[in-house]
């Protein structure tokens, strides 16, 4: 269902528009209206490489302080967009293609403070679910940025990945995002926003590590929830994580499978006494990696770095970094 709602949005954002239209000719059409220029900053601007940083941050600035409610709403999807895909390609340990720097903007952090304090308290101090569905009134009134609403809900991992390590961002984090559902009317659980969230917020208190584990060794955890925590726990080292990561690996008991490659990686991570000691269950997990992961190339570069240890039997107590 997520997949689907991102993939939905996504193809409407890329059909709504042909081709790439710069800042310049937008203002240079007199008959363009602010909403429309708003609406190309989510949907094409953030993204067009001929708009500079510089021209960006200006127009968020106006956008985040314009008393047009609309606007507002589209400025603040164009930023959660931009984060979005940032945030997915340093999860992937991908190149971030294009980065706003929007951190840079003069008094972004209060503006998105007072935007989510003022919600919070309009809302009873409740977070709302976010809305993706289109009523036929809207798109009559052609709504502008087709975005979840209220845009306000969805800050916390956007100041996450802005302001790393902020204390009040960190209380945000987790009031708005712990026991987080697939859909407000399931009782399944969704941990990918805390965990995408505490990973680019290089949040790593007692509780995250908790989160983390709790996640990983869950039997019910879906492959790539599972693969998030792995990934997290291989850059937020302990031993905690390693003891974790090892045992899941000795149970294998996960009803979705297991995401074998990122376990191996991160168990890796923890450096070469580590490796070393577990390669024996390495291997073993590698091996089902070569067949259950797409990404063959990645778990054949693993194979061979195994292939390089010297041979040391496994050892079974506590694992140690």
């Amino acid at each position: 269902m997520r997949f689907i709602i991102f993939l939905t949005i996504t193809l409407i954002a890329i059909n709504s528009y042909g081709t790439s239209n710069t800042l310049e000719k937008m203002l240079e059409d007199e008959e363009h209206t602010d909403i429309e220029l708003y609406s190309w900053l989510q949907i094409k601007g953030m993204r067009d490489k001929t708009v500079s940083n510089r021209e960006i941050h200006k127009l968020i600035t106006d956008g985040l302080r314009s008393e047009d409610p609309e606007i507002q709403h589209c400025t603040i999807t164009a930023i959660q967009f931009h984060v979005g895909t940032n945030v997915n390609l340093i999860i992937e340990n991908k190149t971030v293609i294009i980065d706003r720097r929007l951190q840079d903007i003069p008094g972004l952090y209060d503006l998105l403070m007072k935007m989510w304090d003022e919600g919070v308290t309009k809302s009873g101090g409740v977070v709302p679910e976010i809305d993706f569905d289109i009523t036929s009134e809207q798109l009559e009134k052609g709504f502008p940025c087709l975005a979840g609403r209220p845009g306000w809900a969805g800050l916390p991992r956007t100041l996450a990945y802005l302001y790393p390590k902020n204390k009040k961002v960190y209380d945000i984090v987790w009031n708005a995002l712990k026991d987080k559902k697939i859909l407000s009317d399931h009782e399944e659980d969704n941990p990918i926003p805390l965990l995408s969230a505490l990973y680019v917020g290089e949040f790593n208190n007692p509780r995250d590590e908790a989160f983390r584990i709790q996640v990983l060794t869950n039997p019910e955890t879906q492959n790539y929830d599972a693969a998030l925590a792995a990934i997290s726990l291989a850059k937020f080292q302990s031993e905690k994580g390693l003891a974790a990561l090892v045992s899941t690996l000795e149970k294998n008991d996960n009803l979705w499978g297991l995401p074998y490659l990122e376990i191996v990686e991160a168990v890796i991570a923890h450096g070469e006494e580590a490796t070393t000691k577990h390669q024996t269950l390495l291997r073993k997990a590698l091996s089902k990696a070569l067949i259950t992961s797409k990404d063959k190339t990645r778990a054949s570069l693993i194979d061979k770095q195994l292939a390089t240890l010297e041979d040391e039997s496994e050892q079974s107590d506590v694992p140690t970094r």
